[in-house]
């Protein structure tokens, strides 16, 4: 007998922390000092919290920072 997966639901998926994306750069606008390259904008808060207050979804465009040797 085969399980059958349950969907997920929004509120179970984990919010990226946008300071552990590669997409992420903190700006020299005091006013907007939070950036993502990945969806070209700044914001006074944090990334993802502006892509899911307008989107209603968790950001789909992270991508874990690499480290640099």
């Amino acid at each position: 007998m085969s399980k059958i997966a349950k969907p997920m639901l929004d509120s179970e998926y984990p919010l990226p922390n946008c300071r552990a994306c590669a997409h992420y750069f903190i700006t020299w606008d005091v006013k907007f000092p939070h950036g993502c390259r990945a969806m070209n904008f700044k914001s006074k808060n944090s990334p993802h919290a502006d892509v899911l207050e307008s989107s209603g979804k968790p950001c789909l465009m992270f991508l874990l920072r690499q480290p640099q040797h």
